[in-house]
């Protein structure tokens, strides 16, 4: 079976294929060949599913997903920003009820309406009341990773530890029911789904859809790699872990990768995370003989450091890969770091690869279900292959 990529400016025997903006090659296992002349072959080789249930993988979140003002370490981003840019897969939300003009009102907030929150999303969507949970749906809806993937909610309702509260119970008493139809209203109906809707179809059939929790482990306290692997080899039915320090490095070596995985052959390498908002992130992870990032009570240490952690490569819009090599090992599970027996649950069968325009000198071999598209706002062509 043949795919034919036009390349205008090729000549004679290359091994090339070119992706125009409006272009896209979707096969169940994809090697790049031989190309003669202008016309660029795809061999379909060995067939491997790409409808791996969500229920098999491992999921990033975050904890106290709207925080920034409290005990360290805290969130720093907006929820858009953590879904495409670092790669986080279910939020946490703390939901309380407060009365306005007379009408009941679903906030966020941690002890109180507001209480912690990073921005007011009043402040982005004027027809909203402050820090209204719909706010935080629409940062959902809005991120451009969203339509690739879904989005699992975890909603902690402040009705039995209402803190600085208001004594006001979710309509009905329900509020499996309120928040599901909050969502809706939102992500629209058909689109919120329980745990058991979700729990055995893939991502890309779960793509614009919220899920209203998974099963996962989570702390707010200061961890490691070390210790959230473990939480994975002991508990096989575990899916999520929920972490403050989600911006942190080795945190995407754990589970999946982000959908879609991008691509940018013009970008660095490397790059030091500076978007933190409010108190100062400071966790100690490891001490000697870990990488000595900093030092902890005169010893070297590797920390997580809000306006100053350092994130490699990783396939998101904002950390990308340079090669599509690069990705294609990512989607099958490897990593520079991750546990090896659980690799088999971070792998990305049938994820998109989004390519920036370029000529990218490589002859990837990919032996899984991937989509590979230009990115959408990149003018331009995408070459693949070595001349």
């Amino acid at each position: 079976m043949r795919y034919h990529c036009p390349c205008g400016s090729v000549v004679g025997t290359v091994q090339t294929c070119c992706l125009k903006p409006s272009d896209t090659i979707s096969r169940r296992v994809l090697k790049f060949g031989v190309v003669a002349a202008m016309m660029c072959t795809v061999v379909l080789t060995t067939y491997v599913s790409a409808q791996v249930a969500v229920g098999e993988l491992i999921f990033k979140g975050s904890h106290n997903s709207y925080q920034c003002h409290g005990d360290t370490p805290n969130m720093g981003h907006l929820l858009d920003a953590q879904m495409d840019d670092f790669g986080v897969w279910g939020v946490e939300l703390d939901i309380g009820f407060t009365n306005s003009d007379g009408q009941n009102a679903a906030i966020v907030g941690h002890n109180s309406p507001g209480d912690g929150v990073c921005t007011d999303v009043r402040d982005i969507f004027p027809d909203l009341l402050p820090n209204a949970l719909e706010g935080y749906f629409r940062l959902i809806k809005r991120a451009r990773s969203f339509r690739f993937r879904p989005i699992v909610l975890f909603m902690d309702w402040k009705i039995s530890d209402r803190g600085g509260w208001s004594a006001i119970d979710c309509p009905g008493n329900d509020c499996d029911a309120f928040g599901k139809a909050a969502a809706e209203s939102v992500f629209g109906v058909g689109n919120v789904l329980t745990t058991n809707e979700a729990i055995g179809r893939s991502v890309q059939e779960l793509a614009r859809k919220a899920i209203l929790g998974m099963p996962n482990r989570y702390t707010g306290d200061c961890t490691n790699k070390q210790t959230v692997e473990d939480w994975f080899v002991a508990d096989r039915g575990l899916n999520f872990f929920r972490i403050d320090q989600y911006q942190g490095d080795w945190t995407f070596d754990i589970g999946v990768p982000p959908n879609p995985l991008v691509v940018d052959l013009s970008a660095a390498s490397q790059r030091t995370s500076t978007g933190s908002i409010g108190d100062s992130w400071f966790c100690v992870t490891e001490f000697f003989p870990a990488n000595p990032n900093c030092t902890a009570f005169g010893f070297p240490a590797e920390c997580d450091l809000a306006n100053g952690q350092l994130v490699h490569s990783q396939g998101t819009y904002r950390f990308p890969y340079t090669t599509i090599s690069e990705a294609v090992l990512r989607a099958q599970g490897q990593t520079s770091g991750g546990n090896v027996n659980l690799r088999s649950r971070r792998t990305a069968y049938g994820w998109t690869v989004l390519i920036r325009a370029g000529s990218y000198s490589e002859t990837p071999f990919i032996d899984i279900p991937l989509t590979l598209r230009n990115m959408d706002n990149s003018l331009g062509v995408v070459v693949i292959g070595r001349r």
